[in-house]
């Protein structure tokens, strides 16, 4: 999930790429994803994410995720804010310009998260781009919602350095008619143009969160995790939902033409824009011993858990393009 760069996860990620240190996508710069442990030793830690998901346990014990106050409603005082940081775009969830306030609860198998980001992965063609694979097979595009856990009330680099102190809800995209895609998804996908350049950033209006994301939340893979840029820190419970998304050929356009660099960068190198910010995601890592597990099937929707079916993914990509905010 490319967006955290020196704050990456959440923007703020800052601690969350604890390291001021340079990093990149592309291995040829010498700060490539193969590079990152020289300067962030946990990204050659054991329990590495992304991985391949095969092979997925059945787990009848996993409940379904429930989104819980505030889901359903603008919140006051709650700004959302879209930004491209370089590596990928966010929408930051702030209250007061504070992360930790979000008001913006998940229930996860009866443990309290706050949802305080949301960001993107892609690859220059439909045959890559999202981080985690399934089967061996990769998507053009996945979304990542960042959870802090409700119990730290502190920074969100105190929840990084937390072994259960962040959980990410993970959906995987492919290329649709634009029919299939919700509008809301289409006019966030609009706002990209406003944060072309690397350091650009643009206000969204205020949303319910729950338009950003399917009517229902369905079966879902669960494993333990890491961070998918540096620093790499290993306290991500990672929920990658099994039912892809649509994402339209004009939406996945606008997102390859998303810039790397700052429009000063262009300028002073009398350049057009050709540093595109292009397979932002970080290759699959191994899986080391550790247990993939599978949720049921939900298949109803009870009270105010979430399914996931098709069209509600869709409706979660919409927001988040729209809006988009993290994991």
């Amino acid at each position: 999930m490319e967006l955290f760069e020196y704050i990456v996860f959440i923007g703020l990620w800052a601690s969350n790429s604890a390291s001021s240190s340079p990093w990149h996508y592309v291995n040829t710069t010498g700060m490539g994803p193969s590079m990152w442990y020289k300067n962030a030793p946990m990204c050659n830690g054991m329990k590495q994410s992304p991985i391949d998901i095969k092979g997925a346990k059945p787990d009848v014990a996993l409940e379904q995720i429930k989104m819980m106050d505030n889901w359903n409603n603008v919140v006051e005082n709650m700004t959302y804010t879209l930004e491209n940081d370089g590596h990928s775009v966010k929408v930051k969830l702030e209250v007061d310009g504070n992360y930790v306030k979000s008001p913006i609860k998940t229930d996860y198998n009866g443990e309290m998260w706050r949802l305080v980001q949301f960001h993107l992965h892609w690859g220059e063609s439909n045959s890559m781009g999202s981080e985690h694979t399934i089967d061996g097979m990769a998507y053009p595009v996945e979304l990542h919602m960042i959870h802090t856990n409700w119990k730290y009330e502190t920074t969100i680099g105190d929840a990084i350095k937390e072994a259960d102190g962040l959980m990410v809800l993970g959906f995987l995209f492919e290329e649709k008619p634009a029919a299939e895609v919700p509008d809301e998804f289409k006019r966030f996908f609009d706002t990209l143009s406003n944060v072309t350049f690397k350091g650009q950033t643009t206000m969204l209006n205020p949303f319910p969160t729950k338009d950003m994301v399917p009517p229902s939340f369905g079966t879902y893979y669960t494993y333990p995790g890491s961070l998918t840029t540096p620093t790499c820190d290993e306290s991500v419970k990672w929920v990658v939902f099994k039912d892809v998304l649509p994402i339209s050929s004009a939406m996945l356009m606008k997102l390859r033409a998303l810039n790397s660099k700052e429009q000063q960068y262009y300028t002073d190198n009398n350049m057009t824009g050709d540093a595109k910010a292009l397979n932002r995601f970080r290759p699959v890592q191994m899986l080391n011993g550790r247990n993939v597990t599978m949720s049921p099937n939900f298949s109803v929707v009870a009270g105010s858990s979430v399914n996931m079916n098709a069209s509600l993914v869709v409706s979660v990509v919409c927001f988040i393009v729209t809006f988009f905010y993290s994991l």
